[in-house]
């Protein structure tokens, strides 16, 4: 998101708030590093600072508003031979995200995004938006609610160019208590090169089976030209993608959770050598109030006629939770048959 708009929806903001009531605030601060990232390619071994990552975000909400403020900026190395380091976003100094939501009436949002991805079109284990699941964009939305569990959405990216193909994204989401939910959106809908659609949804065996409490989702998605169409588009892919489908499953009690989830294309040319098919397995497990461990593991493979060699990644971490600090440290891991990839991520995050 660019400065200039993130000023400008803060401003809009304050007006607003004058008359609003407000009902919460939230308060994060993050600070993480991998510390060093080795990569091992047959005989060479490269070695680097893996840089530090600041983000401080503040959340407010009420009835008729909300409102959010992210800041980013990193200290790192910088790409070329001097490898100096640089304080802020390369090219941007730092980066400013957020959003706002003013309700006007009832059944009707306006707000300026960082996006809405809808249930279903996450990869939780990595965290990893799906760009099809976006019923927003990084634009303008009018979001109606004409009954509950509703929502129909427009939206138009910024910047726009009022031209022959204006940027413009719809979707539908609708919600059936917490049993289940269904969605569908279309970006860039008059554009043919860049165009991408999905539908996604979720089912709460929790709702119906009194006890167990595990969540399905799944997805399909679609995209013209993925290269061209993330230009516009949020999200992430641990896979190229034409015509992408994905499947989560997440099962929790009180001590220990346990997810999985698969992403793979049925679109790409035989040829291309790129990952097609994706898993991922984590558990996790609470040792007491204050530590917790998990171990993930994930495979990516290419099914084409090029056959690019499996890469696997294993990540185990350990969070230690002490009043409203968080403390994480983990390893993280990806090898094929040629080359190998370490990083050792820690984060601290401060909340309230």
């Amino acid at each position: 998101m660019k400065v200039s708009k993130v000023i400008a929806v803060a401003a809009a903001a304050s007006m607003i708030m004058g008359s609003a009531f407000a009902e919460e605030f939230a308060f994060e601060n993050e600070v993480s590093s991998d510390i060093v990232s080795v990569e091992k390619n047959g005989d060479e071994t490269e070695k680097a600072f893996a840089g530090i990552t600041e983000k401080v975000s503040a959340e407010y909400k009420s009835e008729k508003v909300d409102f959010k403020l992210e800041v980013e900026f990193d200290l790192a190395e910088t790409d070329d031979e001097k490898k100096d380091l640089y304080l802020g976003k390369e090219g941007a100094g730092v980066s400013l995200d957020g959003y706002l939501e003013f309700r006007p009436v009832e059944m009707v949002t306006l707000g300026f995004h960082d996006y809405i991805f809808v249930d279903g079109g996450n990869l939780p284990i990595f965290d990893e938006d799906i760009p099809g699941a976006d019923i927003g964009s990084n634009g303008f939305t009018v979001c109606l609610r004409p009954i509950e569990g509703l929502r129909l959405t427009s939206s138009v990216p910024m910047p726009a160019v009022f031209g022959d193909k204006l940027p413009l994204n719809f979707g539908v989401a609708y919600a059936y208590g917490d049993m289940f939910t269904a969605a569908a959106g279309v970006q860039n809908c008059l554009n043919d090169e860049i165009r991408s659609m999905g539908v996604f949804g979720t089912f709460n065996l929790g709702s119906v089976v009194d006890g167990f409490d595990m969540n399905l989702g799944l997805g399909f998605s679609m995209y013209e030209n993925l290269d061209a169409a993330m230009e516009s588009l949020s999200g992430d892919l641990p896979i190229a993608a034409k015509k992408l489908l994905t499947a989560v499953v997440e099962w929790n009690n009180d001590a220990f959770e346990i997810a999985a989830e698969y992403a793979g294309d049925f679109g790409a040319e035989k040829d291309d050598a790129e990952y097609d098919q994706y898993a991922a397995l984590s558990v996790g497990v609470g040792i007491n109030d204050m530590i917790s461990v998990s171990l993930a593991g994930s495979v990516r493979a290419d099914t084409s006629d090029a056959a690019a060699d499996p890469l696997f990644g294993i990540n185990p971490a350990v969070d230690f939770t002490f009043g409203n600090n968080t403390v994480s440290v983990g390893l993280d891991m990806a090898f094929s048959k040629e080359t190998t990839g370490i990083c050792f991520p820690v984060k601290w995050t401060y909340s309230f």
